[in-house]
């Protein structure tokens, strides 16, 4: 069964998520659910072989400490020029894996 949507008001609280989805192509739907994500630390996305952009949505994920992207065979960090890793004030372990296109890291992660 697919999932249309998710209940803003639950996920306050929420510290983990993992999301597992061929068919997701870009985060920017997700924009809206993130911010109201105040707890979240940890972010998993996996699996997301269709996954072409994270622009429009993890800006938004100021606690977070931790994000593991895997198998995202489409992601192009080149192209998300513009993301404002900055706003992820918080991240202290980035777990990048199976990412064909990742050619170095984007301007924003480089210290």
């Amino acid at each position: 069964e697919e999932l249309i949507s998710l209940p803003k008001e639950c996920l306050h609280h929420l510290f983990s998520l993992r999301i597992r989805d061929r068919k997701l192509s870009s985060i920017s739907g997700l924009g809206e659910v993130f911010k109201n994500l105040h707890s979240l630390r940890h972010l998993e996305l996996r699996d997301c072989s269709s996954l072409r952009s994270l622009s429009g949505g993890l800006e938004h994920l100021t606690t977070l400490e931790k994000l593991v992207i895997w198998d995202a065979d489409e992601l192009d960090f080149s192209a998300d020029e513009d993301m404002p890793w900055k706003a992820l004030k918080n991240l202290q372990s980035l777990e990048l894996g199976w990412i064909p296109k990742l050619v170095s890291l984007p301007n924003g992660l480089r210290h």
